[in-house]
């Protein structure tokens, strides 16, 4: 009887083969639901045109679902009695908040003055190939799979060339807001370097009592909590729009629907992807609103369309689910 029972609980039991591959696949699954919020977040306007005719400035609009997240944050860390960050974690929540959301927001609001939101989000897709670049430096990514990622993630550029048009700057002004969107891309993928290195360095709950006490919910409301104020402070000097509740309302029910449940999944993927593979969400984001507002409108694409859409799914799907050489423990020199 007991030799029986052991026979079928091993046989019942997932091989460790088994539970490796379901692994692999629940990071990048989650980070293909994430890019499909943001691509329906920024189709807004044409699923919601009521919504996307609030009279709320840019800047605003994205503090929204931060200060969400930040009061979010706040309430779980007090309900789990999680100390605050001081020293090296606050400055690193810090500058989380500050790489991830306030520089990149800034960034992209100076480059809208002069290049069009097609050449923005074209731009945006570097952030992959600047990722594979410092990966190796910053987000604890072995140098075997350079050569195939840049590829993948240069692939992914060409096909969002094809897909968004880009103005090339001939002046100044076009020339200054197209160093604005690229250094954004550049921003944001240090970012998420930095952001998957911190992540793992706070320690996993597997490690058991070897594993510090760190206050994740705590610092995500850091991190959220300075960007919002930073982006709500740039707002009021510069965009100085007029508040009224009956207004903003739409943004806020949007932000909790939508962008606040995009974030939560953001800072739960750092643990589990790769920092090349968290910006390939850049890519990811605009091809599938590419295809959601195809669908939703019965428009029709022509061939070079499909083209860069093949090459942009190609490039993000590689990054996504070819083994990655992973160093088990990052390295912890970029910590603040």
């Amino acid at each position: 009887m007991e030799r029986r029972f052991v026979f079928s609980s091993k046989r019942m039991s997932a091989s460790p083969t088994q539970r490796g591959f379901r692994d692999r696949l629940t990071g990048p699954s989650a980070l293909v639901l994430l890019s499909l919020l943001w691509a329906c977040s920024n189709l807004r306007a044409e699923l919601l045109p009521a919504v996307a005719a609030v009279p709320v400035g840019r800047l605003e609009r994205q503090a929204l679902p931060l200060v969400l997240l930040a009061g979010l944050a706040t309430a779980f860390a007090l309900l789990r009695k999680e100390p605050w960050p001081r020293g090296r974690l606050f400055c690193g929540a810090i500058l989380l908040g500050a790489g991830l959301f306030l520089l990149p927001a800034l960034l992209e609001n100076f480059s809208a003055m002069t290049t069009s939101a097609y050449t923005r989000t074209m731009l945006l897709t570097l952030a992959s190939v600047f990722a594979v670049v410092f990966a190796p430096y910053m987000g604890g990514q072995g140098g075997g799979e350079i050569r195939h990622s840049l590829v993948a993630a240069l692939a992914g550029v060409a096909g969002a060339l094809l897909v968004f048009p880009a103005e090339f700057p001939g002046t100044f002004a076009p020339i200054s807001g197209f160093t604005a969107a690229v250094l954004a891309a550049a921003c944001l993928a240090a970012t998420n370097c930095y952001a998957v290195t911190w992540a793992r360095d706070l320690g996993s709950p597997a490690e058991g009592d070897l594993a510090p006490r760190v206050p994740l919910a705590a610092s995500v409301a850091v991190a959220a909590g300075s960007a919002a104020a930073g982006l709500l402070s740039v707002s009021a000097f510069f965009e100085r729009s007029l508040w009224q509740w009956k207004v903003a309302a739409p943004e806020w029910l949007w932000s909790a629907m939508l962008e606040l449940p995009a974030l939560l999944l953001l800072f739960w993927l750092f643990r589990r992807v790769t920092a090349v593979q968290m910006t390939t969400r850049f890519t990811l984001a605009p091809l599938l609103a590419v295809l959601v507002g195809s669908a939703a409108l019965r428009a029709s694409m022509q061939a070079r369309t499909w083209l860069g859409l093949l090459l942009m799914a190609a490039g993000s799907g590689w990054l996504l689910f070819a083994p990655q050489d992973v160093v088990s423990k990052p390295s912890r020199t970029l910590g603040l």
